[in-house]
């Protein structure tokens, strides 16, 4: 999480006579971390919270400390935020009702200890709004390089309703029916910035002449064959693959998803094909493959490579399929593309060090937690065109986010 603990940590032991509530909680997470339902780090945090918030009431640090245990467990899980609405709802909770049943101390006392909690939003909010540590809006613009949350950071919580997941609308008093998000602050300006510039970049508008495509794209892909007493909607059956690659050409950014065998990589081979012949520029299109790990980077360049090779005679007398794929060289992980300085914990390009590439294909994108999305998205120029590729039902991130589930609909 980015958080440096203090030395000197409260125990239940230590917390003040006037927080009876929240030293319930404290055993509670202390049973659960026993048993193993919760980790030492949902307790190292609630602690540490704690220790920079004693000063509130029980009323008030109570309801923040569960939120901060549940919120962490949650994160630990690949989710990025907790919804109020359905912690009113009883849909969310540090608990599962089998896991009261199995602890004796969890089931007599974690029931009572509930029913302390806010019971509607304007409630919530009220006792959240008592926190230095919780702000209602976070500006997209501190979401630069290294500024993530910190020890000294005096607002690690953010609050949001679900308009200002966009707009970023500060939440002063929210109606009942409306629902509220709270995040790590973390990982909200992470979110938010990976909306802005994906936003950003699905507005970049390419011009190409329309002949000239359809002429390429006749070289890379058959023309239907209508079938013996086939109907007329069986002689016009749509080419997915055909229409994803015309359609890739006018944006810079693209999202494939699809499951094994729908020949995501074989459309992405057709589109750098198609990317090369109608590059007009006096220098070579700057092309790169890329993926989380290194198992995934060395399958999806053999991919590639394969399926470029198979398109040798098609594009004799445009281009050389060999001499492409040795311009567009060996996949590498994000890590090693981002140029990942292990003793800086930075990498060497960003912001102020654009890669210098014109299109690059992510493959596997499905495993690319936030903050890993966040410095991509950073180091990209504005007209370079990206390309997401993988499935969305398939491999998730280890880390927190779902940026392909989230683009794809799911």
């Amino acid at each position: 999480m980015g958080l440096l603990l203090p030395s000197s940590q409260p125990s239940t032991g230590q917390v003040s006579s006037s927080h009876p509530r929240v030293s319930t909680l404290l055993e509670c997470i202390e049973w659960g971390v026993k048993e193993s339902y919760l980790r030492h780090l949902d307790m190292a945090l609630v602690r540490f919270f704690y220790g920079l918030q004693s000063h509130l009431s029980d009323e008030n640090l109570f309801p923040l400390l569960w939120l901060v245990a549940l919120l962490s467990q949650y994160q630990s899980q690949g989710h990025p935020c907790i919804s109020l609405r359905a912690v009113l709802a009883k849909e969310v909770d540090l608990f599962r009702g089998h896991q009261l049943q199995k602890n004796d101390f969890l089931r007599m006392n974690y029931a009572s200890l509930k029913n302390h909690l806010p019971q509607s939003l304007p409630n919530w909010n009220l006792a959240l709004s008592a926190s230095r540590l919780v702000c209602d809006h976070v500006q997209s613009s501190e979401a630069g390089e290294n500024n993530w949350m910190k020890a000294d950071d005096p607002t690690p919580l953010v609050a949001a309703n679900h308009s200002s997941l966009m707009s970023q609308a500060s939440i002063v008093s929210l109606p009942v029916e409306r629902d509220v998000l709270v995040y790590f602050k973390r990982q909200w300006l992470a979110e938010d910035f990976i909306a802005n510039r994906l936003f950003e970049k699905s507005r970049v508008n390419f011009e190409w002449d329309e002949a000239l495509v359809k002429e390429k794209l006749s070289l890379l892909f058959d023309e239907p064959s209508p079938s013996k007493g086939g109907s007329i909607d069986q002689e016009k059956e749509l080419d997915w693959q055909k229409i994803a690659c015309a359609l890739s050409l006018k944006s810079s950014l693209t999202v494939i998803t699809g499951g094994p065998g729908t020949g995501k990589t074989y459309t992405v081979a057709r589109l750098i094909a198609l990317a090369v012949m109608l590059n007009s520029r006096a220098k070579p299109l700057r092309v790169a493959l890329a993926a989380p790990t290194g198992k995934a980077a060395s399958r999806l360049y053999r991919s590639i490579e394969s399926s470029l090779l198979s398109l040798s005679s098609r594009l004799e007398g445009h281009i050389q399929a060999q001499s492409l794929v040795a311009q567009i060289g060996a996949a590498k992980t994000l890590h090693t593309l981002l140029g990942y300085q292990a003793h800086e914990k930075r990498f060497r390009f960003n912001e102020r060090r654009t890669l210098p590439l014109d299109l690059l294909v992510l493959d596997e994108a499905s495993m690319v937690d936030a903050e890993l999305m966040c410095a991509l998205l950073r180091a990209l120029q504005p007209q370079t065109t990206l390309i997401l590729l993988g499935d969305k039902d398939q491999l998730s991130s280890v880390e927190v986010g779902s940026i392909l589930g989230e683009l794809s609909g799911q």
